[in-house]
């Protein structure tokens, strides 16, 4: 029981801020991806001044209301005979958005080992724990997105044994048999990291002692 509130009594407020402002960050990544949408949203917007473009958002609010297939074959005509400009602002927009998925997915991966760095040493300062989990990353990231992806077959699994048993609940079942191993494994993927710089470090004070005497 003491374990399970540990989190509520050991520098609780301290976690808590930590944890926010990783949320706030991930969160502040993540909008990025959208803002070439939403300027490309707007140039077509000022561009509705045209008649080929207010006749083009005209078809489009047709299509969210009532889409079918002939009005979406419609649609993609129109825009290739008349204002082909549009497609070439939402293509360069939905590229550039793919582009900046690369820097929030790196900030994701940067941040994962927050919430280990916490469990450990509650009284870490958010600073420091930022500092760590940059540190124990560096290099690292592709091998944790691997080791993420080495657990798919768990889940298809998982997928499979709900379709079987065909309960509404039952996948929450098969989750908590299957999570305790998940994250055991980044638990031991961080203690691989930190234990090994720690033994590193242990060394070379070793060996320089050595050296003096």
């Amino acid at each position: 029981i003491n374990l399970v509130l540990s989190g509520f009594t050991n520098n609780y407020k301290g976690t808590l801020k930590t944890m926010f402002t990783r949320k706030l960050y991930v969160f502040g990544w993540s909008c990025l991806i959208f803002i070439p949408m939403i300027l490309a949203i707007g140039v077509i917007a000022f561009l509705s001044i045209r008649p080929e473009v207010a006749e083009f958002l005209n078809k489009v609010m047709q299509f969210i209301q009532s889409p079918t297939e002939s009005m979406a074959a419609n649609l993609g005509v129109y825009v290739i005979e008349k204002c082909r400009y549009v497609l070439y602002i939402l293509s360069g927009a939905s590229l550039l958005s793919l582009i900046l998925m690369i820097p929030y997915f790196r900030k994701v991966y940067q941040y994962e080992m927050i919430p280990f760095i916490m469990a450990e040493n509650p009284e870490t300062s958010s600073v420091d724990a930022f500092t760590k989990t940059k540190e124990i990353m560096h290099g690292y990231r592709m091998n944790y997105f691997m080791l993420q992806l080495s657990f798919i077959g768990l889940f298809i699994v998982a997928g499979f044994v709900q379709a079987i048993i065909q309960l509404n609940f039952g996948i929450y079942i098969v989750m908590a048999l299957i999570m305790p191993y998940i994250n055991m494994t980044f638990t031991q993927f961080y203690l691989a990291r930190t234990r090994k710089k720690d033994l590193s470090e242990q060394v070379s004070i070793s060996a320089n002692d050595n050296r003096e005497d």
